[in-house]
């Protein structure tokens, strides 16, 4: 899945995203080599997770049925942008 980082200094083909606590406010959400995005909670962090999770659900189905939604698919967002907080 495509990810514009929180930055936006990076759009990048993630294959594996963590999350790594760094300090009691500070949380780092991070796809492969790249920091995508800071929280100020690890549940936050989780929160953006699960979004991110949704997201490649949705893109997946909608591949599946690409032929019944042709329309639908065409207009499909690629990119998860990080949100800022």
């Amino acid at each position: 899945m495509w990810i514009r980082s929180q930055n936006r200094k990076f759009l990048i083909d993630v294959k594996r995203i963590v999350i790594i606590v760094i300090a009691e406010d500070r949380v780092e959400i991070r796809g492969d080599e790249y920091i995508l995005g800071a929280y100020k909670t690890y549940e936050r962090a989780i929160e953006v997770l699960n979004d991110i999770q949704e997201s490649i659900a949705t893109l997946e189905h909608n591949k599946m049925y690409k032929f019944i939604y042709e329309e639908m698919y065409n207009q499909e967002n690629y990119v998860y942008e990080m949100p800022k907080e």
